[in-house]
């Protein structure tokens, strides 16, 4: 304000008319600062916005499982990956892992770590000493291969003799409507086809190592074995057979073609057979 009276000071006019200029000319001063101002506001705000929609679908995307890595023994954990393959939740399957899966802190962590830290776990350092003990992992992803050779690169993995396989999506969803881990479905599915019965609370609670010695001496397997077995037979007797019969139509032919001119052996070589050493003998 004091600028622009100054700046009036030496302009000869009525001092009325230099008073409502000088206030129309602060008038205006103070609008377009007013403007900038918003327009900083606005701006600041439109960044914010920017900055917290980023970050919503940051955390939305960090925190949606698209892989499932489940680690079965007697214990069974399930890890749940994100797009970054880091560990955002772990679940235990039976009692045993759910006891572990409380122990542990796995939040965050690359997966082939927090498959080294559960195996490295007390409870499933006990498990693994038994005798005849099976490690299994089960992996769900469409980075199925990367995250296989992960594990297999673990320390625990190879320590413990592991065995990894695959299972679908429809699988997972499945599995855990039964309250079981992929691995533990995949067996429950398999010793059903295979005759076995089983419910999913004794799935659940048996040791890898139990399951599979049901899957070996299930009745059907038994039965497939005899079946073959027995299909070798009738076919080794049915091609015996057909070979004696050949045999024996042979012998047949020969035989009357020497005391009868027109012989048995018709409609085969055999017959021609006989007719030439018919003409033979004849001569």
């Amino acid at each position: 304000m004091n600028r622009i009276q100054k700046a009036f000071s030496s302009v000869q006019a009525e001092p009325e008319l230099k008073e409502k200029t000088v206030e129309f000319l602060h008038a205006q001063a103070v609008r377009k600062t007013g403007t900038v101002n918003r327009f900083r506001v606005y701006a600041a705000a439109c960044a914010a916005l920017v900055v917290l929609v980023a970050g919503i679908i940051f955390y939305g995307v960090y925190t949606t499982p698209v892989s499932y890595i489940s680690i079965d023994v007697n214990p069974s954990v399930e890890l749940e990956l994100n797009l970054f393959d880091r560990v955002i939740a772990w679940n235990g399957y039976n009692d045993n892992g759910e006891v572990i899966a409380q122990e542990v802190d796995l939040y965050n962590m690359p997966y082939t770590e927090a498959v080294d830290a559960l195996l490295q776990d007390s409870q499933m350092e006990q498990c693994l000493a038994k005798e005849g003990a099976k490690l299994m992992f089960t992996v769900s992803s469409d980075k199925e291969e990367e995250l296989t050779a992960g594990i297999e690169s673990c320390q625990g993995y190879i320590l413990h003799h592991g065995t990894c396989a695959s299972a679908g999506t429809e699988e997972v969803h499945d599995a855990h409507e039964l309250g079981l881990s992929m691995g533990r479905y995949r067996m429950y599915v398999e010793l059903q086809q295979a005759g076995v019965e089983i419910t999913p609370e004794e799935c659940q609670n048996l040791t890898m190592r139990e399951l599979m010695d049901l899957l070996e001496n299930a009745p059907d397997s038994s039965t497939e074995e005899t079946t073959s077995n027995s299909s070798e037979s009738s076919l080794s007797s049915s091609s015996a057979s057909s070979d004696s019969s050949s045999h024996h139509g042979e012998e047949n032919g020969h035989g009357s073609g020497t005391g009868n001119g027109n012989g048995t052996g018709t409609g085969n070589g055999n017959g021609y057979q006989w007719g030439k050493h018919s003409s033979s003998g004849h001569e």
